[in-house]
This record gives C-alpha cells, sequence and structure tokens, in this order.
C-alpha cells in the first residue's frame, strides 16, 4: 500500500516536471528574440519621417501616455556611463543568470536582521519588469515571472542585447523613458556625450525616478560614494538646478511641416520619404525669406513643390509659410484656389495637338463680350490694354486673355473639360459647364491644387507622359500614360521659355528669365487672391503658389512678382552647378522662317506640327472677316432702374464698323462714330441691327430690358 503510494507521487512529480518542462518549453519558444524585440515590442512615442539619404527630416510625437525617442545602440552611449550603470545596478551582470543569488541573499539577510528592504532585482528582471508592465502585479507573483522570464532572457539573447534592450526602456522621470530620451530632455545632449555629473544623475533616477532635487542629490552621493566617483561639486549642483521642470520636451522639430503628421498616421515609423532634406531646407529658407518681404502686402501664406523629372520623385514639399503663415495646420499644397492664366499651356497644347492652331496663328487681341445666363462676360487682359492681331505664340507667352477666350471657343469649352479631366483636374462640376466655367476656364476659373498643376506642367516636362508624382521611397508609379502629343508639347515648350514673345508683358528682363534653360507660366486669380509660378528645367519641376489661406486679396502681388521671386530664386539654387539644356526637336517639328503681310510682329524662326506650316513664308493677317456687332451680345437682358431720370439711361452699341448705321426696331436710323452708338433703354424687347452703306443688313442682336 505504502509503496504504490510513493510510485504515485513519482508519477504525479514526473509528471508536473514534464508539464513544466514543456510549458517553459513553449515559453522559451515564444519569447520575442532580440530582433523581434526592437521592431514590434521597442515602440516609440515619436514618429520618425526620413529623407532620401536617411536623414531624419521630421519628428513628430504620437503617443502621449509615455515620451520614448528613437532606439540607441551600446556603440553611441558613453562608456564610461554603461561601466557605472553596472555597478551600480547589477555588478555581477556579466556572470549571472538572470538572478543574483549572491546579491538576493544578502538582501534577504538584511531583511531578517535590521527590518530593511533593498532591492535585489537584476537589469534582466527590471527589463522584464518593463517588458511586460509586471508593476501593478502582486510583489510575489511579479517577483516569479521576473525570475522565470530573466532565465529564459538569458537563453534567448546575450549580455550586449540585454544590457541594450535595457537602456533603450528603463523609466527615468514622469513620462521619459530610456537612456536616449533621458539626455535629450534633461541634458539636451546624446547620450554618448554625458560626463560624470550627468550621468550620476541618470543613475540616481533609475533608482527613483520620481525624485525631487534635494532627493536626486542625497541619492547621487550614495552613488558617487559606493563608486568611488570624483565629480564637479559645483557643476553637479548646476546641472541639476538646470533640469527643473524638464519633465518632457517641448516640440517636435520638422522641416516638412503638415506633411509629416499626415505621413505618419497610417504608418510605421520611420517613414523613408523621396524628400531631399538640403533641397527641403532651401526651399523652406527662400519661401520664407519672401513671404516676410512680401507681409506689407498682405502676403502670409505660401506653398512649394519639386519633383524630379526623370524619377518623378517628389523632392521637396512645403505646405506653408510655417510660423508666418495664418493658418499653420493648412497645407497648400493640396488646398483648392482659383487656376488663374496657368491652364493656357494645356489649351493651345489641345488646339496644336488638334491641328486648329499653329504658334504663327493670329488671333485678335481686341474687346470681347458673351451673353451668359447670369450676364454679360466681358474678359480684360491683366493690363487692361488691347494690342489688336497678335501670333499665338505671344498671346500664349505673354498670357493674353482675350486671344484664349478665342481659342477655346476654337477648341471647345466641353473638350477642354474632358482634357483637363484626363489630366488630373477634379471637373466634377462639369454638368455646371456652361453657368459656372464657360469660356471662364480658359482664364482660370477652375479650382486647382498645387499638387494637380505641379503633376500637370511634369507632365509638359517629361513629353506629355503622364505620372503620379512619388513621396514614398520604394512605391512605385501605378499609372502612366501618354496624353499629350510630343509635338505639340515641344511647342508649348518653346513657346513658355521664348523671352522675346514673353516680353509685350513681362518686358525682358523678369523673373522668369533664367540664365539658362527654363519652361515657366505665371498665373493670378481675381482680386489678387492666389498668384502662382509652374515651370521646369530639363531636370525640376518647381510650382509656387502665395497668398492668404483666409482668402483675403494682396496688394499689387502678380505672378510675375509674388511666386515667380520665390521660383526664380529656388531654380536658380537648384541649378547652381547643374546645366540646364533645351530639348532637341521631335521627328514630327518643322522649322520654318515665316513673316507677316503686315508689321504685327518681326521676322522669325517658327515650329509646326508638320504638316501644319504654311506653304507661303509670307502670312496674312485677317482676323475680322466682316463687321458685326460687338456688343450688346445676342439675348442680352438688362434692367431699367427708376431712380435714374429715363433720358440718362442709355445702352452703348459697340461695333466693328465705322462706315455702318445702326437700325433700332426697324424704325429709329442711330449714327455710329468711331465705332460706338447709343440706344435709350426702355422696358420690353428690342432688336438692334447693323447695317452697311448699301442697306444690307450684315449683323443683328436681340435684348430685353426689364
Amino acid at each position: 500500500m505504502y509503496s504504490g503510494y510513493k510510485k504515485m507521487r513519482w508519477v504525479v512529480a514526473i509528471l508536473l516536471v514534464g508539464i513544466f518542462a514543456v510549458w517553459f518549453l513553449y515559453k522559451l519558444i515564444t519569447f520575442p528574440d532580440y530582433e523581434r524585440f526592437k521592431y514590434e515590442y521597442f515602440r516609440s512615442s515619436e514618429g520618425v519621417v526620413l529623407d532620401r539619404n536617411l536623414y531624419p527630416i521630421a519628428e513628430v510625437r504620437k503617443d502621449f501616455g509615455f515620451r520614448k525617442f528613437g532606439y540607441v545602440k551600446l556603440d553611441y552611449v558613453n562608456k564610461n556611463f554603461l561601466n557605472m550603470l553596472i555597478q551600480s545596478e547589477d555588478k555581477r551582470f556579466y556572470s549571472h543568470i538572470g538572478v543574483d543569488i549572491i546579491s538576493s541573499l544578502s538582501a534577504l539577510s538584511d531583511f531578517i536582521k535590521n527590518g530593511r528592504r533593498r532591492g535585489a532585482s537584476t537589469i534582466d528582471m527590471q527589463f522584464i519588469r518593463n517588458l511586460f508592465n509586471l508593476k501593478n502585479e502582486s510583489v510575489f507573483i511579479r517577483k516569479l515571472k521576473e525570475i522565470f522570464y530573466s532565465f529564459v532572457l538569458e537563453i534567448k539573447w546575450d549580455k550586449q542585447e540585454i544590457l541594450e534592450a535595457y537602456i533603450n526602456t528603463v523609466p527615468i522621470r514622469g513620462e521619459i523613458q530610456g537612456i536616449y530620451t533621458g539626455a535629450q530632455i534633461l541634458f539636451e545632449k546624446s547620450p554618448e556625450f554625458l560626463n560624470n555629473e550627468e550621468s550620476l544623475i541618470l543613475l540616481s533616477l533609475i533608482k527613483k525616478p520620481a525624485s525631487g532635487s534635494e532627493e536626486i542629490y542625497k541619492n547621487s552621493m550614495r552613488i558617487k560614494k559606493r563608486l568611488g566617483l570624483l565629480i564637479d561639486e559645483k557643476l553637479f549642483r548646476a546641472t541639476i538646478d538646470g533640469m527643473k521642470d524638464k519633465n518632457t520636451a517641448s516640440f517636435n522639430y520638422t522641416y516638412l511641416p503638415v506633411l509629416s503628421q499626415r505621413l505618419l498616421m497610417n504608418r510605421n515609423s520611420p517613414v523613408i520619404t523621396t524628400i531631399d532634406l538640403d533641397i527641403q531646407k532651401k526651399a523652406l529658407e527662400i519661401l520664407k525669406s519672401f513671404v516676410v518681404e512680401l507681409k506689407g502686402r498682405n502676403l502670409n501664406d505660401a506653398a512649394l513643390l519639386v519633383v524630379d523629372n526623370k524619377s518623378g520623385e517628389i523632392l521637396s514639399y512645403v505646405a506653408n509659410s510655417t510660423e508666418y503663415s495664418q493658418a499653420r495646420y493648412v497645407d497648400g499644397v493640396i488646398a483648392k484656389r482659383q487656376a488663374g492664366s496657368t491652364l493656357k499651356p494645356f489649351l493651345y497644347e489641345y488646339a496644336f495637338e488638334k491641328r486648329l492652331l499653329t504658334p504663327a496663328s493670329v488671333l485678335n487681341d481686341a474687346p470681347i463680350y458673351l451673353s451668359k445666363k447670369i450676364g454679360i462676360y466681358s474678359p480684360q487682359n491683366y493690363d487692361r490694354r488691347f494690342i489688336g492681331p497678335v501670333s499665338a505664340r505671344v498671346a500664349l507667352a505673354s498670357s493674353l486673355n482675350i486671344p484664349a477666350i478665342r481659342v477655346i471657343g476654337i477648341v471647345g469649352v466641353e473638350n477642354f473639360t474632358n482634357r483637363l479631366s484626363r489630366l488630373g483636374f477634379d471637373v466634377s462640376r462639369a454638368g455646371e459647364i456652361d453657368d459656372y466655367f464657360g469660356e471662364s476656364l480658359a482664364l482660370g476659373s477652375l479650382d486647382v491644387s498645387l499638387y494637380e498643376l505641379t503633376r500637370a506642367y511634369l507632365m509638359l516636362a517629361s513629353d506629355g507622359l503622364y505620372r503620379e508624382p512619388r513621396l514614398i521611397r520604394g512605391v512605385e508609379t501605378i499609372r502612366q500614360e501618354q496624353i499629350l502629343d510630343r509635338g505639340a508639347v515641344f511647342l508649348i515648350k518653346s513657346i513658355l521659355s521664348d523671352r522675346d514673345a514673353r516680353s509685350v508683358t513681362f518686358e525682358l528682363e523678369n523673373t522668369l528669365s533664367t540664365p539658362f534653360y527654363s519652361v515657366a507660366k505665371t498665373g493670378t486669380s481675381k482680386d489678387m487672391r492666389d498668384n502662382w509660378c509652374i515651370g521646369f528645367s530639363d531636370r525640376y519641376t518647381v510650382g509656387v503658389w502665395t497668398g492668404n489661406f483666409s482668402g483675403e486679396p494682396m496688394y499689387d502681388v502678380s505672378g510675375s512678382h509674388g511666386a515667380s521671386q520665390i521660383w526664380f530664386a529656388l531654380m536658380k539654387e537648384l541649378h547652381r552647378e547643374k546645366i540646364s539644356t533645351p530639348p532637341s526637336m521631335p521627328e514630327n517639328i518643322v522649322k520654318k522662317a515665316i513673316r507677316y503681310s503686315t508689321d504685327i510682329e518681326p521676322p522669325r524662326n517658327e515650329y509646326f506640327i508638320e504638316g501644319t506650316e504654311p506653304s507661303d513664308e509670307i502670312i496674312g493677317v485677317s482676323v475680322i472677316s466682316e463687321p458685326k456687332i460687338l456688343y450688346p451680345p445676342d439675348n442680352s437682358i438688362f434692367a431699367y432702374d427708376p431712380g435714374i431720370p429715363e433720358t440718362q439711361q442709355k445702352l452703348f452699341v459697340y461695333t466693328g464698323c465705322n462706315e455702318c448705321y445702326i437700325l433700332y426696331d426697324t424704325q429709329k436710323r442711330l449714327s455710329i462714330r468711331r465705332g460706338v452708338s447709343m440706344v435709350d433703354l426702355e422696358k420690353g424687347s428690342h432688336t438692334i441691327r447693323l447695317v452697311d452703306k448699301a442697306e444690307m443688313v450684315i449683323d443683328s442682336i436681340n435684348y430685353e430690358v426689364r
């Protein structure tokens, strides 16, 4: 009976040992190895964004429950500090197997004899406590887990790995965790450069993180005595006083305002971007300097984008003017604003591509009046002057508005809207074309972002190839499509790099005329609320926007004064050591000498898409085939004002004929002087006819007065 009971006890004992062995083996297998700990268990409170060369460009706090910066290797921690740490916390660290038996027995003896508690936890046990957050468990359970997992730790990791993990996770003070974070926040230096006084303070805080200044001093003196250290007492006191209230860092640094937070929102840190830190710093510096210079003209905000033409990688992304901005958390690169004249190159490109125009085609820069449902649309040039017949080259290069309106009339609003959609612009309001966009689309009534515009100009720089610019390194561009005709794109490049053609509006020397090959276009929205300059060299595409996020107008800041100054300065910086050369002529382009039948422009060599060049060297100038009523437009509606005397209410009629007369409602015959006549403004529906000297009606319009 007894022998059976004894055998049973052995069976149970063996079974329990077997269960424990299996459980220990399971814990050993599932315990994270060192590399897994670094990438899965170690969690920084900060998100880090790196540039293309792995230099940090932004550090943003993500977790507000603790403060722990990046992981630091032992090689970058002061060796003297590490020696002091081991002597202070675990002097037999390199000889025990996770638990210091001698220290534990000594602590137990001290407690029995003197009733005094003192710690005997090894570096391994402290690390386990921090790793599994055991501080809230009962002392007995916590100690058992610390001892058990310390044995496991010693089996799976080597001593250097354990020590490195410990210094990166040990609590220091308040929310501060890790030696690297402690050194940065408390002493504003890397742990590589800690002196004895600072090392002693950190050792004191490791023992008791919640210590005040006096307690830090007393604990440090005890450690100093035990280790036999020599310190500068005066410096030591000054160091303690200097770290008062330094429980956390007050701010993060960033060379990537706004964007850095967005990049880290749904990504693991670090995020490796295509940004070039040197270019980013220079772009920020230039942008901010011009914003400061133009603040007196109520310019407070700006944004900038630089893209590499060959790779499509974004090299600089400046979301706003940082501390000078009215809204520091707004991203000006993706914010929508009116495009101004920046869409004109794509209108002319379409007309060239479809063989509707050539750069030598003559357009009439003269007043134009269009009847819309919301009233009469009468666009003006920027300087409110008209120069008459002008070539398409000069009209685009000098950004003349009236010729652009005539071009969209040739191309068709719907066709141009569809083209803009293919270029990546949001034209979701296309159903409102007649009421909202219409012909004004040629002058930039569409809301666009700097990102969309820069992407579109990158397409011009890339001979018509559509690519999505890349910001994250290693992420390949998904969509690539040849959208624009290479020959038509070459014509646009030729026009927008032609300083002579540009001089009608901008003069010969201006901020678009770089000392090397470049293509540029400016744009200004209504009331000077937005100011653009987008352009490229053979290597970079640069887009700049200036204005106010509030929508307030600037004071006398046009595209040639605001955004273009930033663009010009940055382009010069980008090409300080890199030459930009013009593109070679595509196979479908021919070059031909031309001159006009009148002296509207000097003779020149002009480029044409093959098959569209004129057969004769002389190009005739004829922009109005026959006289017509220029204003008011047909089916116009006017309002009669009862507050104005009847005799003073007149309607001006503009015509293209001085040898004609006006027939008003088939009854009144009115003369025309210098192309202008006047009729009384009377309620009701009326008809105006333009009659030549042969008594032939050559044009007529209807209008209503309400």
